[in-house]
């Protein structure tokens, strides 16, 4: 035993010392539930209770265990906790005044922040939303690796459906949906979503087509999910199903599972007769012809009742046998499925797309773009910055300020990167645009000029940092041939060939 140890009656009697700084930093920011997980939690460090697990904290506090957790991954994330061990589970405090004043991490969680006013917008002023709430919905940002404007659509998505009250449980079960998905853009959600609104509809319009009124189960809404999404049965062939339960006694989701298990299986009859049985081959053939050229260029897929309906469905929504077909071939170049096909489409004409020749034309920009983010990518030394936002990026450099590749890569090379190396090699590019610099060379007189003009500051003085400063700035020197990728020098000589009209065989 120490020297020193607290009397029995510290815990009930004693005092705990709260920091000011936590107070004032801290708490404003923090839900009441993880404001009261950390201080019960302080009081027993500083009462030595030894006996302390995360289960008798709940207990003690009448929460539960997972509501706990949570809140120490947050007091984590503003760094004023962090995990020493996982078997048993144990957190060692760190002093409020080491996290402000030592700068080991920000005293302020700001994308936590911006996230939980962004879900009060959602909710409005007529719901009170707890703190606790808001950090289970952030666990699908930070756990799931969800970006916070799927996550908000994700929510205004169940309030459409359910109300401001709906179960945790079943959003929770969508999230992991998404992310399992790898949904990563507003667009893939609202693809994940609208499937998602198809399958609870269609619970509904088949408990109706039974008699029955009332909201579908989990269960029942699983089933769905599998007619529509793995066998690709649509609404109404499922409901044509639902005509054929006036036999049973009790009709149920069930028995319409079975009626189209069988339909999936191919036990239908088609005809008494032989003419009629060719008849039906020949029909069923023509309708099979153009979905097994589709699953040729995915290089998977089976053909039966079920993709018939999805297929000749997507032809109700596109008419054009050559783009669906061209689709098929980008999406079997990723593995994909019917399912992706008919996605591709979708966003495809979103965006104004109604042929081959328009939908060829946007892939190979799309693979140029791809080009150019991977030789950043390579020059930064990380993985590509892949992404819709920063293809617009890329459209906007090239079309709107008609910035030439080697000046993007260029003005990229003389840039320390960081988390907002895209937002901060855009903002260089503006000031290019405006100052009309479009070429490697005025690009390097540009960076002379500001090397010799840059202040520098006074001794033993330090000034305000800011953010800007903190990237490397290039020195006046030739480009160096490694940091351009040799397509992008090949492409450049080309058109220099081609402006003075030496690329003819004949002058060469």
């Amino acid at each position: 035993m120490g020297l020193f140890s607290l009397s029995e009656k510290f815990a009930t009697l004693g005092a705990t010392a709260v920091d000011n700084q936590f107070l004032l930093e801290f708490m404003p920011n923090a839900s009441g539930e993880a404001v009261k997980v950390y201080l019960y939690g302080l009081l027993a460090v500083t009462s030595q209770m030894q006996d302390m697990s995360v289960d008798q904290m709940a207990h003690d506090l009448g929460m539960t265990r997972e509501d706990v957790l949570a809140a120490y991954r947050h007091w984590e994330r503003v760094g004023l906790v962090e995990r020493t061990g996982d078997n048993p589970l144990s957190f060692r405090y760190i002093p409020v005044n080491q996290s402000v004043f030592m700068g080991n991490t920000a005293p302020r969680d700001l994308d936590y922040e911006r996230f939980t006013e962004a879900v009060y917008a959602v909710f409005g002023n007529d719901y009170r939303i707890h703190g606790q709430r808001i950090l289970q919905f952030y666990e699908w940002v930070v756990d799931l690796g969800l970006p916070q404007e799927v996550v908000l659509m994700l929510i205004r998505h169940m309030i459409s459906l359910r109300g401001k009250n709906f179960s945790y449980a079943a959003a929770n079960k969508l999230a992991e949906t998404l992310a399992k998905e790898d949904v990563r853009t507003i667009e893939d959600a609202e693809l994940a979503l609208t499937r998602d609104r198809e399958v609870r509809e269609c619970s509904r319009a088949v408990l109706r087509k039974l008699g029955m009124r009332r909201e579908p189960t989990e269960p029942e809404q699983n089933l769905c999910q599998k007619w529509m999404h793995e066998w690709h049965y649509s609404q109404d062939a499922i409901l044509a199903a639902c005509d054929e339960t006036t036999a049973a006694g009790s009709p149920s989701f069930k028995y319409v599972d079975s009626i189209l298990e069988k339909r999936r299986s191919g036990q239908n009859d088609v005809g008494s007769s032989a003419e009629a049985y060719k008849a039906e081959q020949t029909r069923q053939e023509q309708r099979r012809e153009p979905l097994k050229k589709v699953f040729e260029a995915l290089g998977r897929g089976t053909i039966n009742e079920g993709t018939l309906n999805v297929y000749w469905n997507l032809r109700k929504n596109c008419d054009n046998p050559e783009l669906i077909l061209f689709a098929a071939q980008q999406c079997g170049k990723a593995n994909g499925k019917l399912e992706d096909v008919i996605n591709l489409i979708s966003s495809w004409q979103k965006r104004g797309i109604g042929n081959e020749a328009e939908a060829r034309a946007y892939v190979e920009q799309f693979e140029d773009e791809k080009k150019l983010l991977a030789a950043l990518g390579d020059l930064w030394g990380i993985r590509p910055p892949a992404g819709e936002a920063n293809h617009r990026l890329i459209q906007k450099w090239r079309t709107e300020l008609k910035m030439p590749d080697d000046v993007i890569v260029y003005a990229a090379g003389g840039m320390k990167v960081d988390s907002k190396h895209m937002p901060y090699l855009d903002r260089i590019l503006d000031r290019y645009a405006a100052q009309n610099i479009r070429s490697v060379d005025a690009a390097e007189v540009d960076s002379q000029r500001y090397s010799e003009n840059k202040p520098q500051p006074e001794k033993g003085r330090i000034g305000k940092v800011v953010t800007e400063s903190l990237y490397d700035q290039r020195e006046n020197t030739e480009p160096d041939a490694q940091s351009i990728p040799q397509w992008l020098l090949d492409r450049q000589k080309e058109m220099k060939e081609h402006a003075t009209g030496d690329s003819s065989p004949a002058d060469k």
